[in-house]
């Protein structure tokens, strides 16, 4: 008989235990406090199911000052932003341990669910999930890392939104890349920036651009399928876009990250369509690095265009001999 009351108490408490109740257990006061100020507690205390991808409060510490204020300043804003760590489903440990798995938010906004065996990471948008299937009754709680932020668009509209990616706009543009980078999805792109570019000299930049299938061999090759976030990172060769190549990724613990020798700058710049790492070098292939050696050499051992030759020096003209005096 007490084990049948221990019972219902429990279950009634269960019952009790909705998605903000778990909130308040993890102790996710800044997430709570900002689900109230938007206006979406009664939201999730409702019949669900929800799953909440949930920011912890150092996550939302390491936001920039301005963006906080911001998203206090905007109600709408705000409840935007939360709403797209929301997903109308009831998502455990087996629907998100998936690789290149998409689901909607309730922003009507996609999130891409990426799980790597090679690590063990599991990623939200690239963020890490660092706690799972906190469950409650009328959903699901995990929690994230960081703050999930929607892309701008594919990664082609990316690398148009940042001006340090200028000269590759350019040279996909000049190979006819755009549509192709746009339309696959999922995609990873190392992307070299426009000090990149200029490593190898506008001389070089200019007889690449004006050579289409180099251009589209060198480009692709910067080019892997799937979505491979830092969280994924590990040291393996990549099947490129470029059949006739593979690029190596290393990781270098202490000294960041390397792919094909140049360094990675900037990690997990999220795009519709999949995700680019900004690195400091161009990354040439195997199959033309002779072609793209001889043209760098062509360049560098033209030869200088022959100094005019100065005109012989005129002889002076003899002085007149003064007539003897008579």
């Amino acid at each position: 008989m007490k084990i049948l009351i221990l019972l219902a108490c429990f279950s009634a408490a269960f019952a009790q235990s909705t998605v903000i109740d778990v909130l308040t257990q993890q102790r996710d006061t800044t997430l709570l406090s900002l689900i109230e100020s938007a206006g979406l507690t009664d939201v999730l205390k409702g019949k669900g199911p929800f799953t909440i991808f949930a920011p912890t409060n150092r996550a939302f510490s390491r936001l920039n000052s301005n963006v906080t204020a911001a998203l206090q300043a905007d109600k709408a804003m705000l409840a935007g932003v939360l709403k797209y760590h929301v997903v109308a489903d009831n998502l455990r440990a087996a629907d998100i341990l998936i690789n290149e798995r998409q689901v909607t938010s309730l922003s009507n906004q996609k999130l891409r669910l990426n799980h790597y065996l090679t690590t063990g990471a599991t990623t939200v948008n690239g963020v890490q999930v660092s706690r799972i299937d906190h469950t409650a009754s009328n959903g699901v709680v995990h929690s994230l890392n960081g703050v999930l932020t929607p892309p701008v668009g594919t990664v082609v509209d990316v690398v148009k939104a940042n001006p340090q990616l200028s000269t590759l706009l350019a040279a996909v543009t000049a190979a006819g890349l755009d549509g192709f980078l746009a339309d696959q999805n999922p995609i990873t792109v190392f992307a070299p920036t426009n000090d990149a570019f200029n490593k190898l000299g506008a001389g070089l930049v200019s007889k690449i651009l004006a050579d289409k299938d180099l251009l589209k061999t060198i480009l692709t090759y910067h080019v892997t399928p799937g979505t491979l976030y830092s969280a994924g990172y590990h040291s393996a060769y990549l099947h490129t876009f470029d059949e006739a190549d593979k690029a190596r990724l290393h990781r270098f613990f202490v000294f960041g990250y390397e792919v094909d020798s140049a360094s990675v700058q900037t990690t997990d710049i999220s795009a519709s369509n999949g995700v680019i790492h900004t690195i400091e070098d161009v990354m040439v292939p195997a199959s033309v690095s002779d072609k793209v050696a001889a043209l760098s050499a062509s360049i560098t051992t033209a030869a200088p265009t022959a100094a005019p030759t100065a005109a012989p020096t005129a002889a002076p003209t003899a002085a007149p001999t003064a007539a003897p005096s008579t």
